[in-house]
């Protein structure tokens, strides 16, 4: 009785466990669990930038349509050193839209960029 409940159990966990490691080794061959820009804006300035990067979420949900992690990054132009970063989930990639950009002397604000939800991103712009 015992052997039988944990071939059962073995059975039972065999397809979940088969799925993850499926999505998870085509996610990985595409490459999808590293960082690839999707926009890039630039400061009126011309003293900053941001760009925004998007991974898949790990592991994935699904194959059409993944949750994904993005990164919204504020850089300094001439050092490109990192000034100010915030990430983000969002529950499916199709929910990323570009975002308009507002650009203060202290801050930015960036607005849509989830189609679920209202967000606004503020970095600041602190030297």
């Amino acid at each position: 009785m015992r052997r039988l409940l944990i071939a059962f159990l073995a059975l039972s966990i065999l397809p979940i466990g088969g799925y993850y490691a499926l999505t998870s080794g085509i996610t990985l061959a595409e490459g999808g669990f590293t960082p690839k820009p999707v926009y890039a804006f630039t400061a009126p300035d011309d003293g900053s930038f941001i760009v925004v990067t998007k991974r898949i979420a790990f592991p994935p949900s699904e194959f059409a349509d993944p949750s994904i992690i993005v990164n919204v990054q504020l850089h300094e132009t001439h050092t490109h050193r990192i000034m100010a970063s915030e990430r983000l989930a969002l529950e499916e990639d199709s929910d990323l839209r570009e975002p308009s950009v507002e650009w203060t002397e202290l801050t930015v604000h960036l607005r849509g960029i989830d189609s679920r939800q209202p967000r606004v991103i503020t970095l600041p712009r602190n030297p």
